[in-house]
């Protein structure tokens, strides 16, 4: 369990991560201050928060944040104490340099699929790229897909598995890997299957 999970890193962590009781503190060496993330047992306020690591490239503590129905992440810079929440699972590049996460899903209009870029300095993250595959018109259309696994190729490139609606737009397959990659100062998809407006509006045709 994340419990049991977090003892362990926390035995072994070198970065002086300590929990007290219901509350996890990260140090950060600007001012000496400290990171305060507070659990909330009661169940309509539900949040409890697991360390889940010390990223040494970036110099920033990775934290897994569990609500009652869903689940988050916070990326702690260690020099500065900023706090950077994701709703996806941040993913460093080789190097460290880069993190991506990837979020949403092709049956939920409220939350489409999304894929982040951002890029890591001293004390900080900035965000370098940020698209919708499926454009403007995303749920419950054949052929949208979204982001099931990301792995990185190099710190300028990285590969998507895919999950793709079939015809009906209603279930999902596998689809085939997406690539985006960084050239000239841009990043862009290559591989990509056509958009669900891009498909309609060949059928229209």
């Amino acid at each position: 369990c994340a419990s049991a999970l977090e003892r362990h890193r926390l035995t072994t962590d070198r970065h002086h991560v300590t929990r007290r009781g219901d509350t996890l503190l990260l140090p950060v060496k600007q001012g000496r201050d400290t990171v305060v993330l507070r659990d909330e047992p009661a169940i309509k306020d539900f949040v409890r928060y697991s360390y889940l690591g010390y990223v040494t490239p970036i110099h920033a503590y990775f934290v897994h944040v569990q609500f009652e129905i869903e689940d988050a992440y916070l990326v702690a810079m260690e020099s500065s104490g900023a706090l950077y929440p994701f709703e996806g699972v941040p993913v460093t590049s080789p190097s460290g340099t880069r993190l991506v996460t990837a979020t949403g899903n092709v049956l939920n209009p409220d939350r489409p699929p999304l894929i982040q870029v951002w890029r890591a300095g001293h004390d900080s993250l900035e965000q370098e790229w940020t698209v919708k595959p499926n454009g403007t018109r995303q749920a419950f259309l054949p052929g949208a897909w979204g982001i099931a696994d990301i792995t990185w190729i190099s710190d300028t490139a990285f590969s998507m598995a895919t999950t793709v609606s079939d015809s009906s737009g209603v279930n999902l397959q596998p689809g085939s890997p997406v690539v985006a990659r960084l050239v000239a100062g841009t990043w862009s998809l290559e591989n990509t299957p056509p958009t669900p407006y891009q498909q309609e509006k060949r059928r229209q045709d």
